[in-house]
Formats: structure tokens, sequence, C-alpha cells
């Protein structure tokens, strides 16, 4: 009798356990918003930034998930690329970076519809600031790469 408890409370904790590892992701491990979230929280951000007003909310939002699906799409070929060790053209990388900059300027002109003038100034404003604030990012993680390692290529 005691045996049989004992049994069934290892495998009951063994599932719960099982349960547990499947809906957490492991120790260090990062979940990844959905393109719906994220385009949720942008458009929090910015109505409280900007004072969206519900219309323009609700506008932005569609505008965000759109972008977000998008991204993720784009970002899927990408590594399917890179698992194939797929190297770019030049032609290649530069059709690439002019595409980026046409849906940048599309929805950066699609923001100019949706916004005041004057909430589309702060919101210019805000991109440039977080462009500075990536790029020293950015800078600072390549400077702290390249300290103490003295190789050089020949």
């Amino acid at each position: 009798m005691k045996n049989t408890i004992l049994i069934a409370a290892l495998f009951v904790t063994s599932l719960l356990a099982a349960q547990n590892n499947q809906t957490k992701p492991e120790k260090g491990q990062k979940t990844k918003p959905t393109p719906e979230q994220r385009a949720e929280m942008r458009t929090k951000e910015l109505t409280l930034a900007l004072g969206l007003n519900d219309e323009q909310a609700k506008e932005v939002r569609a505008l965000e998930e759109n972008r977000a699906k998008q991204h993720d799409a784009k970002k899927g070929e990408m590594v399917k690329m890179k698992e194939k060790n797929v190297n770019r053209t030049e032609e290649e990388k530069i059709k690439m970076r002019s595409d980026m900059l046409e849906k940048d300027n599309a929805f950066q002109n699609e923001m100019k519809k949706i916004l005041s003038d004057e909430q589309f100034g702060k919101w210019e404003q805000m991109r440039e600031d977080k462009m500075k604030e990536r790029k020293n990012e950015f800078k600072d993680k390549n400077q702290h790469k390249g300290k103490g390692n003295k190789t050089h290529k020949k």
C-alpha cells in the first residue's frame, strides 16, 4: 500500500515537472512576443508618448502589426538562408537594403497621415534618439569584443 502511494506520488511529481518544462523556457532562454503582442506594446508606448486618440491608436496598431509580421517573415527567410550557408552577392545586398529603405519610407508616410504635425515631429525625434542609442550600443559592443584581442589578419 505504501509502495503504491509512493509510486503514485512520484508519477504525479514527474508529470508536473514535465509539464513545467513544456510551459517555461529554459533558464537564460527568452520567449519572443508575437507580432500582435509587439504591435500592442508599441502602440501603447506611442499612445503614452504622443497622446494618441482612440482612432489614431487603432490605425497605428494595424500599421505596427503589419510591419511586425513582415519583419518576422523576412527574418524567417534570413534564418533559412543562413542555415543553408547561402551568401548574398553585393547586388542582392544592395537590393535588400533598398527594399528596406522603401518599406521604411512607406511606413513613415503612413505615420505622417495618421499623426498630427506636432505628434509626427515628436515621433521622428523619438526615432532619431533610438537610432543613436542603438548605434552607441553597437559601438560599445564591438569595442568590448576587440579588447585584449590583438590578432591581425594578413
